[in-house]
């Protein structure tokens, strides 16, 4: 599989939280796939202060590792969440993924860089 720069987002994001980027399946069944997160850059659109999460579930688990926790973003700021590498994998039948929570309404705008295919 061709390695490929990728980009990922939501808008809106809110209290229940969503799944920002699933790690893709490699075209080969069965075979592990990698992916880099190169940057996740999260933004309030509010005109107060929010408080936002990151979760990573590894595949095939439900169990929730921490990125960011309780990370407080000022009004009209932007925070940007992951500045060097997160990896990521498709295990073949399972992917990981990664999540972005805001404690507030609606007010978090999400953009994740990506290199898929690494293996």
């Amino acid at each position: 599989m061709a390695e490929i720069l990728n980009r990922h987002y939501a808008n809106a994001v809110g209290t229940s939280g969503t799944t920002v980027f699933t790690a893709p399946a490699h075209s080969t069944s069965g075979t592990i796939n990698r992916s880099v997160v190169c940057s996740m850059v999260i933004c309030n659109i509010h005109s107060a202060d929010i408080t936002v999460d990151a979760i990573v579930t590894p595949a095939g688990t439900s169990t929730e590792i921490s990125i960011l926790n309780n990370v407080t973003i000022k009004t009209g700021n932007s925070l940007e969440g992951i500045q060097s590498r997160l990896f990521l994998q498709h295990n073949g039948s399972n992917a990981d993924t990664l999540k972005v929570i805001c404690d507030t309404g609606s007010y978090a705008d999400v953009l994740i860089s990506t290199l898929e295919g690494v293996n």
